[in-house]
């Protein structure tokens, strides 16, 4: 939903703020044309994440996993991990529901403060699947 925000302020900010080309302004103004790629790279790394957490790995359930490590903790552990995803995903989204592109723009250092935390979130996952 979040990527969806973006996109949607992307499409209405590339709208409203880089026309089609005229003869006497042949040229986008070149802090709109920053202003949208800005929106765009942010629309790629929300789907990036995106895809990560969808590949999240469980855990196995062999004799040798269960060996080295205690099945409770590591799901509790799991389930700690995957409610403060959760958390972060739907704080993000509803940052970005309803926001128009300049407000993106304006804002995109706490955004990216956001998908860094979700990123961190998703590495702690990782290794707790790991130890």
């Amino acid at each position: 939903m979040a990527r969806a925000s973006v996109d949607a302020a992307e499409s209405a900010y590339r709208r409203e703020r880089l026309p089609a080309p005229t003869r006497e302004k042949p040229r986008a103004d070149a802090d709109a044309v920053t202003g949208a790629l800005m929106l765009e790279r942010m629309s790629k790394e929300i789907g990036a994440l995106e895809g990560q957490i969808r590949a999240q790995p469980a855990p196995e359930n062999d004799r040798m996993t269960q060996r080295y490590r205690q099945e409770a903790t590591t799901l509790q552990h799991l389930l700690s991990c995957d409610m403060g995803l959760a958390g972060r995903a739907e704080l993000l989204r509803a940052m970005l529901d309803q926001k128009d592109g300049a407000w993106m723009i304006e804002k995109s250092a706490e955004i990216q403060a956001g998908l860094r935390s979700i990123e961190a979130a998703l590495r702690d996952r990782q290794m707790a699947l790991v130890v």
